[in-house]
Order: structure tokens, then sequence, then C-alpha cells
């Protein structure tokens, strides 16, 4: 009988074949081999959380928690919150407030399972809120956000489905009623077309809410058109945020019924602001922030510059921080405009739109009335696209580089090329702009971040390139980021 054979440390049996031994081998030399030193050990040791004093769990679920800064732009709970709930009860306890702190609704835009569909649509949502408050834990949503709820979804269906936007709709006006008299505090809707009854229901929940303090309405219209609601509320003193953009008229209505804004943004879809006037001159003594967009009327500005100066030179003291202005301006009107602005001593963004044809000494009359701004927006056009101005490159650096404290700027003055670059793609275009954005940045010592809008980027649009960004180094040399990014209205720097 034949004995086996040692090979090292490895049993080598007559009749093995080739592969067997193979794999002997490369198995036995793992095995021999050394284990690697403590310090090239890669996986990290694990450890409880739980274990952790009380002050530092609280703090990871802060860590965690991340939302969106704006508190008109309500998001839902990060992924890894929800994760970190579902580690144990302890967590689930802390992180449940915090879920269900703010709520995005936005429905499928694909074709779903009607199973699946069902545990996700408002009506759902709806039951939830419900069932909570019976139970006498309701649930503490501070923030709402409901979108494109009317959108078309056809293609959502299968075909011979019974169309469910009607219940849809409704069971969103109820959740609205629902947290309104409770724990809401911020509203967001956007694009949706609701019966006026529905549409009633939703601004009386609002009249009524002891809580609610910010409202946005992008995109939101009531049929038929028949406004006889608005007018029979008493003063909304609890509304501080009024955003109302391309909505329906009853709807802004609500701007004279809220005496205590202090943020008031107005895009009306007739491009007339005038019947307002009168209100937002009311506000302006505690006024924090006011944009009012796509003016057509000429004198709107006008009017808002006359009272500035009026209530100046009363002594009242402007808390004014931001001032947005989209509309014509004579010359006369824009030089009145530029003295109240030097009355406005807290201002610190400001964003001039269809100013006809910008000369440097506009910038250098707007560094001596307000120097101490630190975001600075001049658009000669109205967004649709990059256009030439008056003066060369350097006259415009020279009086930008007055602002000690500017941190963002944008334009949209377009670069002018040689004459051998006149027929050169956009793309040669884009990166001129680059150039002029980087010497920006050198004029302007503080300046972060320079902006030059190429085309259109109203909201709601889909742009080929919104604008171009330059993100600056600390001493304003280089270029860190070039990206794409939507002009967002009511969002502050």
């Amino acid at each position: 009988m034949t004995s086996p054979t040692l090979l090292g440390s490895l049993e080598v049996t007559p009749g093995m074949d080739s592969t067997t031994l193979n794999n002997c081998a490369i198995s036995a030399s793992v095995a021999a081999s050394p284990p690697p030193p403590a310090d090239m050990c890669t996986t990290p040791t694990p450890f409880r959380l739980l274990d952790l004093p009380d002050e530092l769990k609280l703090a990871v679920v802060a860590f965690v928690d991340e939302r969106d800064p704006s508190p008109t732009f309500p998001s839902g709970p990060s992924t890894e919150l929800l994760a970190l709930s579902a580690t144990s009860r302890w967590f689930h306890a802390v992180c449940r407030p915090l879920v269900w702190r703010s709520l995005r609704f936005v429905p499928d835009n694909v074709l779903r399972p009607v199973h699946y569909r069902r545990k996700r649509d408002m009506r759902a949502l709806r039951h939830l809120v419900e069932t909570r408050a019976r139970q006498g834990a309701p649930l503490p949503i501070v923030a709402l956000s409901v979108a494109d709820l009317s959108a078309d979804n056809e293609d959502l269906y299968d075909e011979g489905a019974v169309d469910e936007l009607p219940d849809e709709e409704k069971a969103c006006v109820q959740v609205i009623q629902h947290l309104a008299c409770s724990s809401l505090q911020v509203l967001f809707l956007k694009g949706m077309e609701l019966h006026r009854d529905l549409g009633e229901a939703i601004l009386r929940a609002i009249a009524a809410s002891p809580k609610l303090s910010a409202l946005r309405f992008n995109q939101v219209d009531f049929f038929p058109f028949e406004p006889h609601v608005v007018h029979e509320f008493g003063p909304l003193p609890h509304v501080k945020t009024l955003q109302i953009m391309h909505s329906d008229p009853e709807i802004s209505g609500l701007v004279s019924k809220c005496p205590n804004i202090d943020s008031l943004l107005l895009w009306p879809s007739l491009r007339r602001v005038g019947r307002h006037m009168d209100a937002v001159k009311g506000l302006l003594p505690h006024l924090r922030n006011l944009s009012l967009d796509s003016v057509r009327e000429a004198h709107a500005f006008r009017v808002i510059a006359d009272e500035i100066i009026r209530l100046s030179d009363t002594g009242t003291a402007l808390p004014l921080e931001e001032l947005f202005l989209e509309g014509p301006c004579v010359p006369e009107d824009l030089a009145v405009l530029v003295d109240a602005i030097a009355r406005l001593p807290a201002l610190r963004r400001l964003a001039l739109y269809q100013v006809h044809e910008p000369k440097p000494a506009l910038v250098a009359d707007l560094a001596r009335a307000a120097p101490q701004v630190e975001a600075l927006t001049l658009v000669a056009g109205d967004c649709q696209e990059a256009v030439e101005w008056a003066a060369p490159l350097e006259d415009y650096l020279s009086q930008l580089s007055r602002f000690p404290q500017l941190r963002f700027f944008a334009w949209d003055r377009q670069s002018p090329r040689g004459p051998d670059e006149q027929d050169r793609r956009a793309v040669r275009q884009s990166q001129v702009e680059y150039g002029t954005l980087a010497r920006l940045g050198g004029a302007c010592k503080r300046l972060r971040e320079a902006v030059c809008l190429t085309s259109d980027v109203s909201e709601g649009c889909v742009p080929r390139v919104s604008l171009l960004s330059l993100a600056l180094s600390c001493r304003g040399l280089g270029r860190q980021a070039g990206s794409c990014r939507r002009r967002q209205h009511g969002e502050t720097d």
C-alpha cells in the first residue's frame, strides 16, 4: 500500500487529480501564511449607538436629519433618518417627530401597480392622519408641500381604469383641513387646478388656522372663476410669509388680509400688482423681504420708492433686507428708486430686472446708495438670453469693486467676441463668459459666486443652459466649479 506523501504541510494522497491538487495547494498556502498586522485591518470596529450618552445620541439624530433650510420649500425626511429610526425603539421614539415634521408629497410620474399607488397616494395619507387623530396622537406635521397633484396623468393608469384624480384632490383638501387646525405652520401648493368649492375650503382652513404662518401658491387655480370668499375674511395676523405665483386672483386677495407679513412675493398671472400697492405700502414698516416679479405697470416701483422715502423722512427705520423688482422703470423713476434704496440701511440683497441699458453710472449710484449689499443682481432684459451692455467690462469692474461686502453677483451681460470668433459655437461663448466671471472675482475681493444668465431661467421652464455659475476661491482668483442652476423665486442667497 502506497503511503501518502507530505508536501510541506500539504498531504498528497495517491489518486488525486491535478485540479484537486492545485486547489489544496492554494488552500494550504493561504492557511500557512501569517495573519496580517493589526494596523492593516480595514474593517472598522463596530460599536453600539445605544451605549453612547444621551446627548451624543441626540447629536447623531440631529446630524442625520438633513432638511432644506428654506422654510417655504418643505422636504421629506432623509433616508438616513428613516434608517436610524428603524434601528431601535429608543431611536424610533426620538426620530418619529422629526420624520413627520415636514412632508413633501409628489405623485408618481410612472406607471405603478394599483396596490403600490394606493399605499402612497393622498387618500392613504388622509387615512393615516385621521386614524392618528382619533387615537389621540396626531401626526406632528409642521410643513406640508403638495406638487403637481392635478397634472396630466392619463399615462399613469391602466386602460379602462377609473380616474382617481377627483378623489385625490378631495383627500388633499381634507388633509390640509385636518392639519391646519392643529400643527401645520408651512403650506406649499404647486401645480393644482381645483374646483372652486375645494379651493374655498383650503382658503377657509387657512383663515381658521391658529399656527399657519408661511404660505406659497405656485400655479394654483380654481374653477369656475367666481371669487367671493377672501373678502369675507377678517385679519389673518398669524401669516408672516406669503408667496403667490401665477395663481388664482382669489388667492391674491390674501395680501390685504395679512397685516403682519414680513416676507412677500407677488408674481401675478396678469402681470399687474396695482390693486395691491396700498397693502404693500402698509407692510413696509415691518417688511423684511419684498419681491415683485414680472410687473407690467411702469409706475408700480415709483409708488414703492416714494413710500420708502416718505417713511424715512418721518424717522421710520425700515427693516427691508431683500428687494427683488422685475419690471419696466423709466430713468426718472429709476433715479428715485436709487434714492429710496439709500434709505434702507438693512438692505443686504438687491435684484433689479429689466433695467434698460444699464451703464457703469448706475452701478456707481447703487454703490453709493447701498455699499453694504452682499448679493446684487442686475439684468437688462427679461432673463430670456444674455444681451450686450453699453460699456466695456473694465468700466463695470471698477464700479463693482466699490461694494466691499459683495459676495454674490449676477448679470445678463454678453461678453463680446473677437472678429475671428464670431462663427464659433455656443460652447466657445461659455468659455468667454467663464473668463469674464473670473475677472469679476479679481475685482471684488470678497466675491464668492458670480453668475451670468444665458437663457430663460423662469420657474417652470426647461432651459438648455440656465446660467453659468462660477464658484470662486477665497481670494477670488480661481474657478472651483461651474454648474447649471435655476433661479428659484423666494429663496435667499
